[in-house]
């Protein structure tokens, strides 16, 4: 839906890792080192994605934003 935002996302600073250089630790204990298919882990908060997001958006007039609203009901 949005090409290119992983490359807005790198030119905004955000570290890109190699899955298998990291520990991860859950309750069942420390997990095994392997990436499947080879990817790389891109690390943003989702601050700077919804930035990112809603910048291309405003770009686009058939977009509009609802600021102040409450939510009454959902789904």
């Amino acid at each position: 839906m949005f090409p290119g935002l992983q490359n807005e996302l790198v030119a905004a600073g955000v570290p890109i890792l190699d899955p298998n250089s990291l520990a991860w630790f859950s309750p069942a204990g420390w997990a095994p080192q392997f990436t499947p298919d080879d990817s790389d882990l891109i690390m943003f908060s989702r601050d700077l994605l919804d930035w990112l997001i809603r910048r291309r958006l405003a770009e686009n007039t058939n977009v509009h934003f609802q600021e102040g609203g409450t939510v009454t009901d959902c789904c």
